[in-house]
């Protein structure tokens, strides 16, 4: 639906503006990722409403996306597929961060995440797309130095929130590193194998239901 929804607006605005067809499925491409995002939060904040959750949701749905144009990390080889993981990863961070505070002090929660994500940042960062990695030594130097500055700067808010006495304070705190510690996961060649076995489940998932028809 979505890859049709952005081809269609793409034609139409190339046009009205008179774009090449080159130009219209890079803008079609675009819409389509954007349509993908506003499902995925969308879908996210919904289901975050219904269990008193949205304002943890938005901390790590906000720390996901800072962080996903600085390191990039694994995704899935459709967008729905995407929808799914991405609402999956976002939903499980928030339970589950809900629950390390219950366990351990949130300030350590936080200094033990943001210590992952640096490491992991400084080791295999930026390390996106298999199909079209950033190979030049000069821009992944500076989205590497970028990604450590970022987290560094999002650990101080963090860890201000985790010193505070208020709980909701605490829950943000909880929420945004473990968005920040998730993302720094896909990184990894673990994480990337771990999608890759996903996106693969959803594959033979989609086969199985439509049989013949539209995949996911």
């Amino acid at each position: 639906m979505k890859r049709y929804l952005g081809q269609g607006m793409a034609e139409k605005l190339g046009n009205v503006v008179g774009l090449s067809q080159e130009d219209v499925e890079v803008i079609a491409y675009g819409l389509e990722q954007l349509l993908t995002n506003l499902t995925t939060v969308f879908i996210a904040l919904i289901t975050a409403f219904m269990f008193g959750l949205v304002p943890e949701t938005l901390m790590v749905i906000f720390c996901l996306a800072l962080m996903r144009r600085l390191v990039g990390g694994a995704h899935c080889t459709t967008p729905w597929r995407c929808t799914i993981a991405s609402l999956l990863m976002i939903l499980t961070v928030v339970i589950a961060s809900r629950a390390i505070i219950i366990i351990v002090p949130v300030i350590v929660w936080v200094n033990v995440g943001i210590c992952w994500a640096l490491l992991s940042t400084g080791i295999w960062a930026p390390n996106d797309s298999e199909k079209k990695p950033i190979t030049d030594p000069g821009k992944r130097r500076v989205l590497r130095r970028r990604a450590l500055a970022t987290e560094l700067g999002l650990a101080m808010v963090l860890m201000g929130l985790a010193g505070s006495n208020n709980y909701h304070y605490h829950a943000l705190a909880a929420a945004g590193t473990g968005g920040i510690a998730a993302k720094a996961f896909m990184v990894t060649p673990l994480g990337h194998q771990m999608m890759r076995k996903f996106d693969y489940f959803l594959g033979v998932l989609s086969n199985s239901l439509t049989k013949g028809g539209e995949k996911i």
